[in-house]
């Protein structure tokens, strides 16, 4: 996605609306480092479990979420908004590793954006950090030993 000056304002609004829409579905609030989590109940008290896990499996790589200002929402589709990530049903279904699968795969994606500014030159450009974010997730996940169920999903292009 190419975002200019005038992009940035718009994705700044953007990240405001969804703030109101979520606290308008009634969604709760988690927050983890400047990440934060909007769903509910059932699925944000995965996030806890699905955090201190990550932090044992990778703790370099849970410290750089933390640091991240990122959102995740509970939500049925995915999104291909900037520095916003879903977290579907079909992940949460998974506890712990569904959650730390989209995690993973923000953390990647997001350290193709320096200093969080969400900017590739061109849509060329934006295929490949999405090619280079999945594989790095689906190699983190493998080293992992994760379910192949979760492996799978970022095995071709496209939005986990």
């Amino acid at each position: 996605m190419v975002v200019g000056a005038a992009g940035r304002t718009g994705l700044l609004l953007l990240r405001l609306l969804l703030k109101i829409h979520v606290r308008v579905q009634r969604f709760e609030c988690f927050r983890y480092g400047k990440c934060t989590f909007y769903g509910s109940g059932q699925m944000l008290a995965l996030c806890p479990t699905a955090m201190q896990e990550l932090e044992l499996r990778d703790p370099a790589l849970a410290g750089e979420l933390a640091s991240r200002d990122l959102l995740f929402v509970h939500d049925k589709r995915s999104n291909r908004v900037p520095g916003i990530f879903t977290i579907p049903e079909a992940y949460c279904v998974w506890g712990a590793p569904g959650i730390i699968s989209v995690l993973v795969y923000a953390c990647m994606k997001s350290r193709a954006y320096p200093g969080g500014k969400w900017r590739v030159a061109n849509r060329k450009n934006s295929q490949a950090v999405e090619v280079r974010a999945r594989s790095q997730t689906r190699q983190w996940l493998l080293a992992q030993k994760f379910p192949a169920e979760l492996v799978e999903p970022f095995d071709a292009p496209g939005v986990a």
